[in-house]
């Protein structure tokens, strides 16, 4: 028998450990490392906004990558900049891989800031980043991935074995179930934008790390209107320019999706009210409010929204409501 000097310490010990145990669950912030393509569509900005609002992750590094990815970083600090995060809370290093004519594409607003007081890392690579804060959080890194995986390959080439203890990554797409193993479904733009980079980290890592992957048909149950974002200095201007390059790259399909009586159509974006899709900020908010979303199981992997009958949200507008809170949060005293 235990006598009561050892079991009083030994329950006290317990009680702590439980206290701090609950307490890092409430309280504490998982660290993170976001792969983002932000400028070519409206998302990556309000995935950015709901990932700082919610205080839920301590962002370690943010890399640009998807082409023109020096610009793209000029995005992310002017978003910091806004959130008021100070410039050593968050690395900031972009990947240099080349894009194309269409990847390329990036918005810049007026008051967006110059390469110099963008705090760039210029001197270090993504991939090597990428390494580093995987060595050094290792069973407690997530990843989230809301761009081509592009530079997360890049890290696997080079060093197979690290990435192979993180917590979790977190990628915006749809993935098909062989059974035993999974595999990517390259109908999804981050995932085919870079396919050989898709298939490496699929290959690499699904037998160490889970993967929590948001589909696109989750974020077709939540589409956002103008007054759900309307509060956001500008952004409706960049909304309406970065929806004018796909109706004009693509005008069958644009119209397919926001239907405007050809009347009308000369001033188009007064009259569409679905003006965002939200997939990158609905993989944030998975994390967040996981009660939210219903999840289907693949093994040690789960997606929300992977088919087309099974959105895994039950009730949109609570969804929609949420976001609308969190991206609006820092321009709504």
């Amino acid at each position: 028998m235990i006598s009561y000097k050892i079991k009083f310490p030994l329950g006290v010990a317990i009680c702590g450990y439980l206290i701090y145990k609950f307490y890092r669950w409430k309280y504490g912030k998982i660290p993170v490392i976001i792969i983002t393509d932000i400028g070519r569509d409206p998302d990556d900005t309000l995935a950015l906004y709901t990932a700082y609002a919610a205080k839920r992750f301590s962002i370690i590094a943010i890399v640009t990558t998807g082409g023109n990815t020096i610009n793209r970083a000029r995005l992310v600090r002017r978003l910091l900049n806004q959130m008021e995060v100070p410039k050593q809370e968050t690395v900031l290093v972009a990947d240099m891989s080349q894009g194309n004519a269409l990847t390329n594409i990036c918005f810049i607003p007026e008051d967006t800031p110059s390469v110099e007081d963008t705090h760039l890392m210029l001197e270090v690579c993504a991939e090597d980043l990428i390494l580093k804060i995987a060595r050094k959080y290792t069973k407690h890194l997530g990843i989230f991935c809301i761009a081509p995986l592009t530079p997360l390959a890049k890290a696997c080439d080079k060093d197979p074995i690290a990435l192979k203890h993180i917590k979790f990554l977190a990628i915006q797409g749809q993935l098909i179930d062989k059974g035993t193993d999974i595999e990517a479904d390259m109908e999804s733009f981050n995932l085919r934008e870079d396919e050989n980079a898709t298939n490496t980290v699929f290959c690499s890592l699904q037998k160490h790390v889970p993967f929590h992957m948001l589909g696109k048909h989750a974020a077709y149950a939540v589409p956002l209107h103008k007054q759900n974002i309307a509060a956001i200095p500008n952004i409706l201007h960049e909304v309406e320019h970065t929806m004018d390059g796909f109706r004009r790259q693509n005008p069958q399909l644009f119209w397919s999706l926001y239907p405007v009586e050809e009347c009308k159509r000369e001033n188009w974006f007064d009259e569409v009210h679905h003006v965002c899709t939200p997939y990158d900020p609905l993989l944030f908010l998975s994390f967040i409010h996981p009660e939210m979303f219903t999840r289907k199981h693949h093994g040690q992997h789960t997606t929300i929204g992977n088919d087309a009958d099974v959105s895994g949200i039950s009730h949109p507008e609570l969804v929609r409501q949420k976001l609308q809170y969190y991206t609006n949060s820092f321009f709504i005293k």
